[in-house]
């Protein structure tokens, strides 16, 4: 059943995040990466992503997977040295990764940006544009 969550808020995550209104299809055809290795990055961030949520701890929302060109991309913010160590490790251990750039911050939860009101924030405004989007589903 916590394998069955994880999978669904991965699931969820990659939706927001790379589908949007107008989803991946564009964004492959005007990327300048060849196909093969646009689906190849694609496919070290969800490894990653796989990789952190069968994790026992379900803070994967904390943290962003880019790949380009097989140099992943962390960015998001860390409760503690921890769970840092375990997203760099996750990001390390998966084949096809040549380099592992970190931009995570410590968490200060008296700071008005936070990853979980980044996240609404974010939701809201893709709602909102894919509602005033021609051709949108209303």
């Amino acid at each position: 059943m916590k394998n069955l969550i994880y999978s669904l808020i991965l699931a969820m995550l990659i939706i927001l995040t790379n589908t949007g209104c107008v989803g991946t299809i564009y964004s492959a055809a005007v990327d300048e990466r060849n196909v093969k290795t646009f689906a190849s990055d694609k496919g070290i961030e969800l490894e990653i992503m796989k990789k952190l949520t069968e994790e026992k701890s379900g803070d994967v929302i904390d943290v962003s997977v880019t790949s380009y060109e097989g140099k992943v991309f962390l960015v998001g913010e860390y409760k503690d040295t921890a769970q840092k160590t375990r997203f760099l490790k996750a990001a390390k251990n998966v084949k096809g990764v040549k380099s592992v750039n970190s931009y995570l911050l410590k968490r200060d939860k008296n700071h008005p940006c936070t990853t979980s009101k980044n996240l609404k924030i974010t939701a809201k405004v893709k709602d909102s544009v894919c509602r005033g989007f021609p051709g949108s589903v209303k």
